[in-house]
């Protein structure tokens, strides 16, 4: 059970016959240890359920793709704490539905899934946003995901100098490239860029590399985007805090549009990307200390963006 849950071991490879002979498993099969797992649930879940009665809460959905396999989890969050309440593979395309992924919470959450649902945090995928629209729950998107997807704009926007510099390091880490330098007993010191008349054909420095070496526009390029990238690799790291906030989330998005301007439209508080915007507007209002400016509009929200805060 430890491999199944903590490992991602699917239920077959217990009675796979090499599996078995690489690791110690008990006397058990693939059908004792569904049961078994199945009373586990059995056992957990009044437990869960009794925690949260009575109180509201928040679900956190958390998706994961592994060998083209997608799976979904879904977790409860209460001022008491936090549950880890399932997980779920979807296997083919038609599997990754709104249609399905709503059957899903629906068994999954036909005890829990009442007006005490304050909101729910996930992926800004539009399966996501289709499956919210219709159980009329807030939603707010995922601000690690929301960055992901400027900074694949970013380098969308330099494609032509990374791919030259990938087609130069595979040239470079070749097995011909590499075979030539042990054959010459290369140790790597310095050499110099004139190659004599008399050199060999196999001198190292005869590579035929010079066309894909970056011109001195490319070379001053290449390393700006490397400073670029460390920016947002410390924006990443930064949104990974366990106690970040939609405030704070806003403030890391703030600090890189100083620097990226031109992402403005992935990262600033009314992008498209936003389904649930005015509730994330009154989640920031309030955390302020600003709920008494709220507006008419975002009145109806008032009440679940106050519940929303402690959590």
């Amino acid at each position: 059970m430890n491999l199944v849950v903590h490992k991602n071991v699917p239920f077959a490879n217990v009675d796979d016959e090499t599996v078995r002979a690489a690791i110690k498993f008990d006397g058990i099969s693939s059908k004792i240890l569904k049961a078994h797992m199945i009373a586990c649930v059995k056992l957990i879940n009044p437990l869960i359920i009794a925690e949260i009665k009575d109180e509201n809460f928040v679900l956190v959905f958390d998706g994961v793709t592994d060998r083209g396999d997608h799976s979904l989890g879904v977790f409860v969050v209460t001022r008491k704490g936090w549950h880890f309440l399932a997980f779920s593979s979807f296997i083919d395309e038609s599997s990754t539905t709104a249609n399905e992924h709503i059957r899903f919470l629906d068994i999954m959450t036909s005890t829990i899934w009442t007006p005490r649902t304050l909101g729910v945090v996930c992926d800004n995928m539009e399966t996501n946003k289709a499956i919210f629209r219709r159980v009329e729950a807030p939603m707010i998107g995922c601000a690690a995901h929301r960055l992901n997807l400027a900074v694949k704009d970013y380098v969308k926007n330099h494609t032509v100098t990374i791919v030259k510099v990938s087609v130069l390091m595979q040239k470079l880490k070749s097995v011909k490239g590499i075979t030539m330098l042990k054959q010459n007993h290369c140790k790597l010191n310095h050499v110099g860029k004139h190659i004599p008349e008399e050199s060999p054909a196999n001198d190292p420095r005869q590579f035929p590399i010079v066309q894909f070496l970056p011109d001195p526009g490319e070379h001053c390029s290449i390393l700006d985007i490397l400073d670029d990238m460390k920016l947002l690799e410390m924006a990443t790291k930064r949104l990974q805090d366990c106690g970040l906030t939609i405030l704070s989330a806003r403030d890391i998005f703030g600090d890189v549009l100083v620097d990226f301007p031109e992402l403005e439209h992935r990262l600033t508080a009314d992008t498209k990307i936003i389904e649930s915007s005015a509730f994330e507007k009154s989640v920031v209002k309030i955390m302020k200390g600003e709920e008494k400016e709220l507006t008419t509009k975002r009145d109806h929200l008032r009440g679940n963006a106050i519940q929303v805060r402690p959590l």
